[in-house]
């Protein structure tokens, strides 16, 4: 078995983080609109920093 809870948590935080700042949503498409904007976001800068520190290559971090 194996365990996706670790996983999911830095996910569930950031969509968190973005939906607690706000009050209200006036329509369920800006919801939908903002945790998807959200997710694509924090997917570009995690593969941004994939390719800056060479994991994807399996290449010793530059740090």
């Amino acid at each position: 078995m194996i365990s996706t809870t670790n996983a999911i948590e830095p996910l569930n935080a950031s969509q968190w983080k973005v939906t607690k700042t706000r009050r209200s949503f006036l329509i369920d498409q800006s919801v939908i609109k903002v945790l998807y904007l959200a997710l694509h976001f924090k997917a570009v800068s995690d593969a941004n920093h994939e390719l800056e520190s060479g994991d994807e290559l399996g290449l010793p971090s530059q740090s």
